[in-house]
């Protein structure tokens, strides 16, 4: 599922409903900085009290962003996709009265022109619908039809200062172009865009949650580095002569800018970078802690069971300290 990422929101309330559904954005951060990019989490409920049919289709069962300056001057073109239940599903499907689904509103560039920027999240339907071969639906009858929208929410877009200025100039407005990624760790390791970087890099070492013994097998094990090569993230075409210094530089890194910027709120995409660099270097009660934060601080489900099996084991093993 793709959606649009608009960045960090000022205040919440209580979701807006309507006869049908509810919609809202949970959590909505305070303030966001120039030029950089985030993601949302978007909560729809069925709120009529009764199971409700969806379809899919062009205009199908959907949720949107819409986004306008507070001023009127300008309005962004909303970033629409279907929604994620039906989807998986296609064609018809009846949502009862008790549903509700997480939507993540992934990564995408942000408006880079500061001020204060209003937001909705909206339910919507209309037909023409398809059956699940994505043919048009011959009985359309009884499938819910409308839009619903959430409260309007704030979003405060400021102005970077400080090194954060002289990052988002040295790089013509775009610091977080993945183009530019590994040049801005090296020239601004400090800069809160910093952050979005170690994002894009990447931290040489793959996880596979859904095979967990296997992975947990691989990075526990004091051969790791005999055994897999990494690549040099400059250069696909190269394998590093020294994975283990890379790795090693890597963690000094992140723990560095993780200092300077202890509320970075990414922080958790950072705790899931660094958590198996630590157990590949065999540091075991860091790699612990870290998924600890990482399972408190957010995260795809699917991760954060991934972090859980791991301490479990590492504690079941005698490998850490439990806390």
């Amino acid at each position: 599922m793709r959606f649009a990422i608009f960045p960090f929101l000022v205040a919440t309330a209580a979701p807006v409903c309507a006869a049908d559904f509810s919609a809202e954005l949970i959590n909505p951060p305070a303030g966001v900085l120039r030029g950089t990019e985030h993601r949302l989490t978007a909560v729809i409920r069925n709120a009529s009290g009764k199971p409700i049919k969806v379809c899919s289709g062009e205009h199908g069962f959907s949720y949107e962003i819409r986004i306008h300056r507070e001023d009127g001057k300008q309005r962004i073109t909303h970033w629409r996709d279907t929604a994620p239940s039906v989807t998986s599903y296609s064609g018809t499907r009846t949502l009862p009265d008790s549903w509700s689904e997480q939507a993540f509103i992934e990564e995408m560039p942000v408006i880079d022109q500061p001020g204060i920027w209003l937001v909705n999240v909206i339910v919507s339907s209309r037909p023409p619908f398809v059956d699940r071969m994505g043919h048009p639906l011959k009985d359309d009858k009884g499938i819910w039809v409308g839009e619903v929208s959430s409260q309007e929410y704030k979003i405060k877009i400021v102005a970077p200062q400080g090194i954060d200025k002289e990052a988002y100039e040295a790089f013509k407005g775009a610091p977080v172009w993945p183009a530019y990624a590994h040049e801005l760790l090296r020239r601004f390791p400090f800069s809160t865009y910093a952050g979005y970087a170690f994002k894009t890099v990447g931290g040489f070492v793959s996880v596979a949650p859904a095979r967990f013994e296997e992975s947990f097998a691989d990075l526990t094990s004091p051969n790791f580095f005999k055994t897999h090569p990494i690549v040099n993230p400059e250069n696909k075409t190269e394998v590093l002569t020294d994975p283990e210094g890379a790795v090693r530089g890597r963690i000094k890194a992140l723990e560095a800018f993780l200092v300077v910027h202890p509320d970075f709120e990414a922080r958790a995409d950072l705790y899931w970078q660094l958590a198996p660099l630590y157990l590949v270097t065999g540091r075991y009660q860091d790699a612990y802690d870290t998924y600890r934060k990482y399972e408190t601080e957010g995260g795809c489900e699917e991760c954060r069971g991934f972090a859980r099996q791991v301490n479990s084991k590492l504690a079941q093993q005698g490998m850490v300290k439990p806390q």
